[in-house]
């Protein structure tokens, strides 16, 4: 279903139970402070529950088992799903405007030098340039400014969006997106003092590949290997303006907030979760299924499942109560400032 337009086809979309009526006009989305009486929002966390009754929207989607009050079935819907959030997802996708592509072929203005293969399907956009030796899969789309240096290769159904750089002889798999202005194969930074003190750049040879399904955000650079391959393994999700060193490697499925910085040779296992503004030393090993809080600043090497915060980071229980062990501090320092200023009579 595209594009539904009433509280009882939006139920329909996700699975849900309908409370309340099914003919609630719905044209946009938005959060429940600011949603109008046509908008559609979501109710995902008990917190948030409250908000409801002075809202003005006039369909919700919530997650099963929240206690929800205000609500008049007569003139508000509310439908209810397992997972507010994922539902959310869903009709996102059915309402989410159509996105301009190139049309078929190759645009005029694009430059695509000799040796290029270019598959049946592929939309090159204006100005992009495709180098020699250069492989374009079936399907494959490059926006505006698109660059792919020579012999690199592009796997079916990828998306590069506007400027993005895939760098000479790196790979980008089968249905991946390479966000605006990243880079796939930048130099890896190394540089080292020769004996005159001066500083030398060392030769990155190596390339940089994403795996199937994998994307990268706006602005993002995976540095190319020094030798072999950095990395990112398939369906793993990196955010915008991050920074993946020389010689990395990603598992799978992993998920890697903005900002965050891994320096060269970091291994990262599959399924990680990595929050925002992250940055883990050079050599560092992360186990599978790790999850690691926004700002963590990682200088030791994690163990399987586990969930690390802080900086340093460490367990993040351990983090938690060395922050409360701070806060205590405050208090106790007024009381000492106070008693070497004005110290006890006598005894």
């Amino acid at each position: 279903m595209q594009h539904p337009r009433t509280s009882a086809e939006v139920a329909e979309l996700v699975g849900g139970e309908l409370w309340g009526p099914g003919n609630v006009s719905i044209d946009g989305l938005d959060t429940l402070e600011l949603a109008k009486p046509g908008h559609l929002t979501f109710i995902g966390e008990q917190a948030y529950a409250g908000k409801w009754a002075t809202s003005a929207a006039g369909t919700a989607l919530a997650t099963r088992g929240l206690t929800i009050e205000g609500h008049d079935p007569a003139v508000r819907a509310i439908i209810w799903v397992k997972d507010a959030d994922r539902a959310m997802a869903a009709v996102l996708a059915a309402f989410a405007p159509a996105v301009p592509v190139p049309t078929e072929g190759v645009h005029p203005s694009a430059i695509v030098e000799p040796g290029a293969l270019l598959a049946p399907g592929c939309r090159i956009g204006a100005n992009c340039f495709i180098g020699p030796g250069a492989e374009i899969g079936a399907g494959a789309v490059l926006h505006h400014g698109a660059h792919v240096a020579a012999g690199a290769r592009i796997g079916a159904g990828s998306v590069l969006w506007q400027h993005a750089v895939v760098r000479e002889r790196c790979i980008v798999g089968a249905r991946c997106s390479v966000g605006a202005n990243a880079v796939v194969g930048s130099d890896g930074f190394g540089f080292r003092p020769d004996e005159r003190g001066s500083i030398v750049r060392t030769p990155h040879i190596g390339i940089a590949q994403l795996a199937d399904e994998a994307e990268i955000g706006a602005g993002t650079c995976v540095d190319r290997a020094k030798f072999g391959v950095t990395f990112i393994g398939p369906g793993t999700k990196i955010d915008n303006l991050c920074q993946i060193g020389h010689n990395c490697r990603i598992g799978k499925g992993c998920v890697i907030s903005g900002m965050t910085g891994l320096a060269g040779s970091v291994v990262v296992g599959d399924w990680c979760q990595i929050g925002a503004g992250s940055g883990i030393a050079d050599h560092r090993t992360i186990g599978n299924r790790v999850r690691l809080s926004a700002r963590s600043g990682v200088m030791h090497d994690i163990p399987d499942g586990e969930t690390w915060g802080g900086l340093p980071a460490q367990p993040m229980m351990d983090a938690l109560r060395q922050i409360a062990a701070i806060r205590t501090l405050a208090p106790i320092a007024g009381r000492l400032k106070r008693l070497v200023a004005d110290p006890p009579k006598g005894g």
